[in-house]
């Protein structure tokens, strides 16, 4: 994990000197000395920056990054190639890996693979000691359709394509229809599918873990059942009703079929009507979080439920190594049930390893419900170890699988996150209590993601122009800088605290406003969420988003909102970074804000995901913020903790900002005397003291003492 480097800060008034900003703070220090001249307080107060190790890296644009970023080309230099990338209408997509060391990249215009003919570019980029590599995920000498990834291991060294048209060996003349193929980038690869049809399609596939490689395991569904050579699991597969889908499982260069029950020599549909992989309902897409545990052991489906000849209504099953199924949504041992009382089941989500899972349905499937709850839909947890089933609460909305707005799952399983209407609550395992988090209002685009640290103690989320509620439930006290603003908020489950994120240092400006990181399709996702996109850093201490607000004097660029998916508008769209107060220099309670992108009126900066800790984030953009960039042309940047490349030549003046390629530090002065929006200033090379006041005299540790005592000390 990447270190910031360390940083020693001094403060002694609150209301006058408050806020500093991340690795700019002398700067800020100086302006709040000159502001109070004549106080006694606000005398000799100075925030001591040490240097960044990447100093020289930190020129041009990176010098007003906080954190010690510095910006890093991620795609290529060859510009003249990049004129379509601009990551409006989902022609262009990329995904970070993990540690953020890798970016893939999936565009319909942009050709920057000199020796791949391809209709676009279907590449990763990885960082060097000497800059970020480029490697085409297409074999020289191949042809073949853009977008053709399909799944990506968390660290993108693996990767499933779905090879759609004709894909042609040029130097042999072979044509295969269609392939889904799993391999390293570039190759070698192995087909996982020939042949296949349209109702065929990867859904999902194991993470990994320290021991198991990601994507051993990937998951297949197909309305195709003759995919299986002759054999029983063939003629279970074939006897399920026309154009419902199976499921399968390959592992080790084999296809199984995976919603089955085995019954000695025979195999067994868990019903005739198919299966999806963790979700239920015919409008919904293939797979979600956690439905193949990380070490791809359990694989849990749901059974369809949409023609006369199933077996009951849908239910929720886990597959076990290939050899055992087992129904988790069964009614607990003391539970008997007539056939009128059995209701849909969905899935939500599952811990990494599978160990607990989570859905609803509103069949009573514990003892002791009550008449009313066994009439509404109710959120259940699994426990797939001792397997107990618990009653976590009655009244839930009906919620479809995958981390959507109503149920988030950690990664841990120790907790999940639910809505009960307009209330957010907390269930945690351990207490096996839930508590209340924060009213919220339907944000801008209802499926506005919300994203969780991976043990569950804090959680992001979206709440539109009603603002949010805080704690206790029914207090009417409400965060009141996001109101009026589709905003985002943190919860962090050890102090109770909610605090708006996107609002700036102090109220949210009263033009633009925050949206969600997936508008407009510019990340690359996958139906089974591999590799996930980061919103927050795992110690939950950064949030990064997007917004057309102008929070710090160097956003200059449009506060203009369009609402509609795909339409190519917020030109104003800039990447922030936000940080908790108490962390690395940042003295407001409510966190400091930093702008990433650069600003500029050069269209929207799209958000594209960071790595788990925080330490790279990932964004595109028209400006020019390296001078291999060309201004004008789409590009990816790493804005890096400790980055930069030691070749890499000083970056062109940044016309907006602060402090470089400007005549004059702009910066304002709310009435309450505290500093809004100074943002990421950077630090001249002589700070300027203030003089001190009549009958005073500065000493050598700059403090203004009586010229008596300054004499005195001088003697000893």
């Amino acid at each position: 994990m990447k270190q910031r480097s360390s940083i020693t800060d001094r403060q002694h008034s609150p209301q006058l000197c408050a806020r500093y900003g991340a690795h700019v703070r002398s700067i800020v220090a100086s302006l709040i000395l000159l502001s109070c001249v004549g106080l006694e307080m606000c005398q000799g107060t100075y925030a001591v920056t040490e240097k960044c190790p990447n100093e020289k890296a930190r020129v041009g644009a990176s010098a007003s990054l906080p954190d010690c970023r510095a910006y890093e080309l991620v795609t290529t230099g060859d510009l003249s190639r990049t004129t379509d990338m601009n990551f409006e209408n989902n022609q262009d997509n990329a995904a970070v890996s993990s540690e953020g060391e890798h970016v893939v990249l999936a565009t319909k215009g942009a050709f920057i693979e000199p020796e791949v003919s391809v209709s676009g570019t279907s590449a990763v980029f990885s960082r060097t000691p000497d800059g970020w590599r480029m490697s085409s995920a297409v074999a020289p000498g191949m042809t073949g359709n853009t977008n053709v990834f399909t799944l990506l291991s968390p660290d993108l060294s693996q990767v499933v394509l779905n090879l759609t048209n004709a894909l042609t060996e040029v130097n042999t003349g072979k044509t295969q229809e269609h392939t889904y193929d799993l391999g390293p980038i570039g190759g070698p690869y192995s087909i996982l599918v020939n042949d296949v049809g349209e109702g065929t399609s990867i859904v999902g596939a194991n993470a990994g873990t320290s021991t198991v490689p990601a994507l051993t395991r990937v998951i297949i569904e197909s309305t195709d059942h003759t995919l299986l050579p002759p054999g029983p699991e063939r003629t279970a597969a074939e006897d399920t009703i026309a154009n419902a889908p199976n499921l399968y499982e390959w592992a080790n260069g084999e296809l199984r079929l995976v919603n089955v029950e085995r019954e000695g020599p025979y195999v067994k549909l868990a019903n005739r009507c198919g299966a999806k992989l963790g979700a239920s309902g015919a409008s919904e897409g293939a797979g979600a979080a956690g439905a193949v545990s990380a070490d791809g052991s359990k694989i849990f489906f749901v059974t369809e439920a949409t023609g006369i000849k199933c077996e009951g209504p849908s239910s929720l099953y886990m597959r076990v190594n290939d050899k055992e199924t087992i129904e988790v949504s069964r009614p607990a041992p003391a539970v008997s049930l007539e056939p009128g009382e059995l209701h849909e089941v969905r899935y939500n989500g599952a811990s990494s390893d599978g160990s607990r899972v989570f859905f609803n349905t509103s069949t009573p499937l514990t003892a002791n419900e009550t008449p009313a709850e066994k009439s509404v839909n109710k959120l259940y947890m699994y426990e797939t170890v001792s397997s107990s089933l618990t009653l976590i609460r009655s009244g839930v909305p009906v919620t479809r699988g995958g981390n959507g707005r109503f149920v988030i799952t950690s990664k841990d399983g120790s907790t999940i996150y639910y809505n009960t209407g307009e209330q957010l609550y907390r269930y945690s395992v351990a207490s096996k209590e839930s508590t209340f988090v924060a009213g919220v209002s339907s944000p801008t685009f209802f499926s506005e993601p919300s994203y969780t640290t991976p043990d569950g103690r804090f959680l992001v989320f979206a709440s539109g122009r009603g603002g949010v509620e805080l704690p206790p439930a029914g207090s009417h006290r409400f965060e009141l800088r996001g109101i009026g603003h589709n905003e985002l908020y943190r919860y962090d489950a050890d102090d109770g605290t909610v605090l708006c994120v996107s609002c700036g240092d102090v109220i949210a400006p009263a033009d633009g406003e925050m949206l969600e990181p997936l508008f407009g399709g510019a990340v690359l996702t996958t139906n089974d969420e591999i590799p996930p996109f980061v919103q927050m850093s795992e110690d939950g201490q950064k949030v990064f988003f997007e917004t057309t607000a102008q929070l710090v004097p160097q956003d200059q660029n449009s506060t203009f909102v369009e609402l509609s998916r795909g339409t190519g508008g917020n030109p104003g769209m800039d990447v922030y970074e936000w940080e908790a107060g108490g962390t690395h220099g940042c003295t407001l309670t409510q966190g400091c804000t930093s702008l990433l992108s650069s600003g500029e009126d050069v269209g929207a900066a799209r958000y594209l995901g960071a790595s788990r800790d925080g330490g790279d984030v990932f964004f595109a953009t028209s400006a020019q913020l390296v001078p291999e960039a060309a201004h004008g042309y789409g590009n990816i940047y790493d804005a890096r903790i400790d980055g930069g490349f030691a070749t890499q030549a000083p970056s062109p003046p940044c016309s907006s900002c602060q402090g470089v390629g400007s005549s004059a530090l702009q910066f304002n002065t709310p009435a309450s005397g505290s500093f809004f929006g100074v943002g990421n200033l950077h630090p001249p090379a002589t700070l300027q003291k203030p003089k001190c006041r009549h009958g005073l005299r500065r000493n050598r540790r700059g403090r203004c003492i009586k010229a008596a005592r300054r004499k005195r000390a001088e003697r000893l």
